[in-house]
């Protein structure tokens, strides 16, 4: 009787560590890295910026590729509004404060670029799967919230400086 109770604990006690082993390793799998998340969501690297569309309202002022803007969102600051994407279909419009902008003359930029810069210590951190919902809105990732904890850290504008000289509200 106890030889069958010391097999029978043996094969339970065996078959639980397989279980939290699955768990363990199901759990690592779904849990990426911000970094990683983020990167597969395409805001990692530089993107594109596109023409102001036709139609677009422009408040204090213009150029080709950045417009001068009152302020963004719930910031009395002045703000610069944007048109980029991942891809060359996609147009994402975007508003953040002229603070967070470094422009940087780049003249093998055909084309200008911008680059969102998040903390890293944040982007290597872990966090179970984001919604649906933070994964279409990628505005999501670069609102006031994200930059009043620090999260985001910089938005780097590459850009020729015949392209900069068309954006006509920066400074000279």
């Amino acid at each position: 009787m106890w030889k069958f109770l010391k097999g029978s604990l043996v094969i339970v006690l065996i078959v639980l560590v397989l279980v939290v082993i699955g768990k363990v390793v199901e759990y690592d799998a779904n849990n990426e890295t911000r970094a990683v998340q983020i990167g597969k969501l395409g805001l990692v690297g530089e993107h594109q910026l596109k023409r102001k569309p036709t139609g677009a309202t422009v408040i204090l002022g213009f150029g080709s590729f950045l417009l001068a803007s009152g302020s963004a969102q719930l910031t009395s600051q002045p703000a610069i509004t944007f048109y980029w994407g991942r891809v060359e279909s996609e147009i994402i419009p975007t508003t953040l404060p002229l603070s967070m902008f470094r422009i940087l003359i780049d003249e093998s930029k055909n084309v200008p670029t911008v680059e969102f810069v998040f903390d890293q210590r944040w982007l290597n951190s872990r966090r179970e799967a984001y919604s649906e919902s933070e994964k279409t809105n990628l505005n999501w990732w670069l609102d006031p919230e994200m930059i009043r904890d620090g999260l985001l850290k910089v938005v780097i504008v590459r850009i020729s400086s015949g392209d900069l000289e068309k954006e006509k509200f920066l400074p000279k």
